[in-house]
């Protein structure tokens, strides 16, 4: 059996030198975790319209908070990638005005007098999407999962080329942006739906640790609110050279899907 999985990796930026030059960094990272967790497995409430679907959490990792949606239709994925691209917004005004307030605690309450460098202290986040499809494991035998992700229901994780795919792109994340899968974006680059607008940027090919073979380079595509100049040629480009079969895989993924 064939499922398919809608990843969101948020990231905190910064995170490491917050932690380590303030004795009150504890309650930024609780809001942070709740402000993630709460409005995407919220988002279709808060934000009032179909055009928009609840993503959980599927993971914490340390800094990072890790969402998923299981996909059953073509429209979710167009949904997944509209709420990514208000939410993360949200999230990240968020977590900019939270510093402010424990970083002014420190220097009150432990009478800091290095006040310029801890107001030079801040946080933000960084976005990353990517597809999952996974297969399940048959009568404890595994079935052809080379182009597929593994499904361990056991221990209730995925495992797999594409999650290893996604969490080694989202090193080349940066703050503030939404960054897609390659796969990701040429799927939001075809959206004929007109409830979805979606503009990506390029920003250049980027080899990724221990997955870009015979020094194949991965196209670094952001999520963005403005126009931009016409990139679907250059990704279709990119993909026919790092993906044997993602064409396939793709167009299977629309044939599954309704």
């Amino acid at each position: 059996m064939t499922i398919y999985y809608f990843f969101c990796s948020i990231d905190l930026v910064g995170s490491t030198q917050f932690k380590n030059e303030l004795h009150l960094w504890a309650g930024c990272f609780y809001n942070f975790y709740q402000a993630a967790t709460k409005q995407f497995s919220e988002a279709e409430a808060h934000l009032g319209n179909v055009s928009y679907c609840n993503l959980n959490i599927f993971k914490l990792l340390g800094d990072e908070v890790l969402l998923y949606r299981e996909i059953v239709s073509k429209s979710e994925i167009y949904k997944c990638l509209n709420t990514v691209k208000v939410l993360s917004s949200d999230i990240r005004n968020e977590v900019r005005s939270s510093t402010k307030i424990p970083i002014i605690a420190e220097i009150f309450e432990y009478e800091r007098t290095d006040k310029n460098k801890l107001l030079s202290i801040k946080l933000d986040i960084k976005t990353t999407c990517w597809l999952s499809i996974g297969k399940e494991i048959a009568n404890g035998k595994l079935m052809n999962v080379r182009e597929y992700d593994l499904l361990l229901t056991r221990i209730n994780d995925i495992i797999g080329p594409q999650m290893d795919m996604g969490f080694r792109l989202s090193e080349h994340a940066k703050q503030g942006k939404v960054l897609l899968s390659p796969d990701l974006a040429l799927i939001a680059l075809t959206c004929k739906n007109t409830q979805y607008s979606f503009s990506l940027e390029y920003n250049k090919n980027c080899k990724l640790r221990g997955i870009s073979k015979n020094g194949k380079r991965y196209p670094i595509v952001y999520l963005t609110d403005g126009k931009c100049k016409d990139v679907k040629p250059k990704i279709e480009k990119r993909i026919g050279k790092i993906y044997t079969d993602q064409q396939r895989v793709i167009k299977d993924l629309w044939c599954n899907l309704a």
